[in-house]
């Protein structure tokens, strides 16, 4: 996917196929950013791809950086994620396009957000033992670029409380 100048996630390729060794999927990544003419700030992955395979060996997240393919560890609060791709979803009021926006390109996607169910037993979140993959994928896209609503409150309270944080702090 890519981010425009809006914040706009676009959602325009996929590479979906389960039988592939990280080497293949690196190179096939790594020729197809070459082709698009592509320059990547940053990439997402599962956290799982960082667990160690057996006893021995580099994680599937070593194998990408060993082969030119570095990945950040995405943030996998379900909730909140499926909350940012809700949100994304929501055409605006304002007649602009929706902030996410899919390519017919990316048949899994597609074929996945169709035949999603909700789960039984969290109303947020989705059931379990689905073809969700490619959701995943952007929720994690998401969630490293979430949206923040627009907050309507000017109450005496909301504005007293943005006009004097209490401490300092700092962020990195």
């Amino acid at each position: 996917g890519a981010v425009d100048y809006d914040g706009r996630i676009w959602i325009y390729r996929e590479l979906y196929d389960k039988q592939l060794h990280v080497p293949t999927v690196a190179d096939l990544i790594a020729m197809e950013e070459e082709r698009a003419n592509e320059i990547i700030d940053y990439r997402v992955g599962d956290t799982a791809i960082w667990n160690k395979l057996g006893s021995t060996g580099p994680s599937i997240g070593e194998e990408f950086m060993n082969n030119g393919i570095v990945w950040d560890k995405a943030d996998k609060d379900r909730v909140n994620g499926w909350n940012q791709f809700h949100m994304r979803l929501m055409v605006p009021e304002n007649g602009q396009k929706p902030m996410l926006m899919i390519s017919t390109a990316c048949e899994n996607f597609i074929r996945e957000i169709q035949e999603v169910l909700q789960s039984k037993t969290n109303p947020e979140d989705l059931g379990q033992g689905q073809s969700d993959h490619t959701l995943d994928n952007a929720r994690y896209i998401f969630q490293s670029r979430p949206l923040v609503p627009d907050v309507k409150d000017d109450s005496p309270a909301y504005m007293k409380r943005l006009k004097k944080p209490k401490g300092s702090w700092m962020s990195w």
